[in-house]
């Protein structure tokens, strides 16, 4: 990834696209029931929708909307505590205690350059701090994440469809704040923001596409092939989540119902993306 990869993954790709386009969208039939599975965009701009017919189309004759964690039924006060226990460092420390001066220096300097507030920031713990920061960035271009897939979709669902969770806002948030690397993590930040354009092009147009192939090498072979450090943080955040979701979907298709499924995109691509998970297990899966 370019902005930078594992940055972005934590985003889940903040991109536009067109309504006309393909997207990442699978038909999965079973047995006992079936799910409509798309790749969420977790922050647009307006002209992204509306969206291609067929994915609307799918939304309608779901009884279910099923997303990662839907984020508006939190307690606000359960969150703030939460992350007031868990995200913040302790009084006396900060981010900048984490990272070498020469890091320290250009992250300064690139917050300086693109009106970021680091400073204002820099209590919270990597993960966290490099999500804010990100998010920052991409509300500066533009990209909204109440426009995103996920968001989107939520929203139209409120009062007409149950809405699913697949995971505990805990384990999700819990994920992003294991990475304790902070230097790494900010040093491929500041690597790979000069970057940031070209990415999310490319991306754009293979998720226009609905390119597995091409997104798996943006948003996973790249970075590992740079960073092969990651490697095991990749496995957490991709391929173990993929399977315990692959298990949930699986377990719900059971009860013979159809489900629209919105989960990030870079869950379905690849070796271990949900769709191959599934197709193992002996369901029906058809890119749309």
């Amino acid at each position: 990834m370019k902005i930078p990869g594992l940055c972005l993954a934590l985003l889940l790709l903040a991109l536009p696209v067109l309504g006309a386009d393909r997207g990442v969208f699978f038909e999965v039939r079973g047995p006992q029931g079936s799910v409509w599975l798309l790749g969420s965009l977790h922050a647009a701009t307006a002209d992204f929708y509306p969206l291609n017919p067929a994915i609307n189309a799918a939304f309608h004759s779901a009884q279910k909307l099923v997303v990662e964690v839907d984020m508006d039924r939190i307690d606000p006060q359960t969150l703030q505590q939460w992350l007031q226990a868990n995200a913040l460092y302790p009084a006396g420390h900060s981010l900048r205690n984490a990272l070498s001066p020469a890091t320290a220096t250009a992250l300064d300097q690139a917050c300086l350059r693109d009106r970021l507030p680091c400073e204002q920031l820099m209590k919270q713990r990597p993960g966290l701090f490099v999500m804010s920061l990100v998010s920052t960035r991409m509300a500066q271009l533009g990209y909204d994440p109440q426009l995103g897939i996920d968001q989107h979709f939520v929203q139209r669902a409120r009062d007409t469809k149950p809405i699913v969770d697949l995971e505990d806002w805990r384990d999700q948030l819990g994920l992003l704040l294991e990475f304790s690397d902070a230097d790494l993590l900010v040093q491929q930040l500041l690597e790979q923001l000069d970057d940031a354009d070209d990415f999310l092009r490319d991306t754009s147009a293979a998720w226009r596409a609905g390119d597995l192939e091409r997104l798996h090498q943006l948003l996973i072979e790249d970075e590992l092939t740079a960073h092969p450090e990651l490697a095991g943080f990749y496995e957490r955040l991709y391929h173990v989540r993929n399977r315990q979701m692959a298990q949930r979907i699986v377990e719900m298709m059971a009860r013979n119902e159809t489900l629209f499924v919105v989960v990030g995109a870079a869950h379905l691509v690849g070796e271990t993306g949900i769709p191959r998970l599934l197709t193992e297990r002996g369901f029906d899966v058809e890119q749309r």
